[in-house]
């Protein structure tokens, strides 16, 4: 993990503010900005993070 790790990250509160509209661009297969990069690499080191985005995406999933 630490090879994953860069100079300048999103903590869970950072993360959690752009969530939303990174599973929103992910369902529509829209580009990601450099917040929303940032975002899924979070993902990918924090299993909290992950897991409200994952509960996030179902719910809009089933909102479709």
């Amino acid at each position: 993990m630490v090879g994953l790790t860069r100079d300048r990250e999103f903590d869970c509160s950072e993360c959690l503010q752009h969530v939303g509209q990174f599973a929103e661009h992910q369902l529509a297969g829209l580009p990601l900005n450099e917040a929303l990069i940032s975002v899924g690499h979070r993902l990918t080191l924090c299993p909290e993070c992950r897991e409200d985005y994952l509960a996030l995406k179902k719910i809009l999933r089933d909102d479709r």
